[in-house]
């Protein structure tokens, strides 16, 4: 829908400055053909068009860098610059497949994820197979991470899991850069989390 928008401005503009450019270079005298020479007479036309594009692209520019909307009870998300931010308080939605999150269509560019203070829990495929996401801060309000949370965030190589985390659902840091470290410096079914050894089931 967001991205259905944008397109629609894109469209907009085109047209605006197709036309602009086609009253620009008319010649009335000759009707059977454009004749691709300036008329100076028509540069205020244009101009006031080229006015009209420059309101309608700065909108497009507003709506692209910031996006949000909800993923709980009480729970909100937003997306500036590269950067996911969940806040609020309490539970996360649970999804039944990481084509259900919210921000999906955005997913190829979000570079971080921040869990604010508040939340408790993160949501089951939340934020499955994020190809860029290499940043993530979880809060100490924490206390479950859902199912497939991060499986598949390959270039995640360190995370920090509070000590208040108390359930970490089946294959959340599958295929992260962070667990095939964590596997390759003690064993396939342990993890480390804030210096304690923990068994980890995948």
């Amino acid at each position: 829908m967001l991205y259905e928008t944008l397109r629609e401005r894109d469209h907009c503009v085109s047209f605006l400055i197709c036309f602009a450019i086609l009253l620009l270079t008319y010649d009335n005298k000759r009707k059977e053909k454009v004749e691709f020479m300036i008329d100076f007479k028509k540069l205020p036309i244009f101009l006031m068009i080229f006015m009209l594009t420059l309101i309608v692209i700065p909108g497009r520019k507003t709506q692209a860098a910031m996006l949000s909307g909800k993923c709980g009870p009480k729970a909100a998300w937003t997306y500036v610059n590269g950067t996911l931010t969940i806040s609020g308080s309490g539970i996360m939605d649970n999804y039944k497949s990481k084509q259900e999150v919210p921000w999906r269509s955005i997913a190829h560019i979000i570079e971080m994820v921040v869990i604010k203070n508040g939340i408790t829990s993160i949501g089951d495929y939340s934020f499955q197979d994020f190809s860029k996401l290499s940043n993530l801060t979880l809060a100490d309000s924490l206390t479950s991470i859902g199912n497939y949370a991060f499986n598949g965030c390959s270039l995640l190589s360190e995370i920090n899991v509070p000590r208040t985390v108390s359930n970490i659902g089946a294959y959340v840091f599958d295929d992260t850069g962070w667990l095939e470290e964590q596997k390759a410096t003690y064993s396939f079914s342990s993890i480390v989390i804030n210096n304690s050894l923990v068994k980890y089931l995948g």
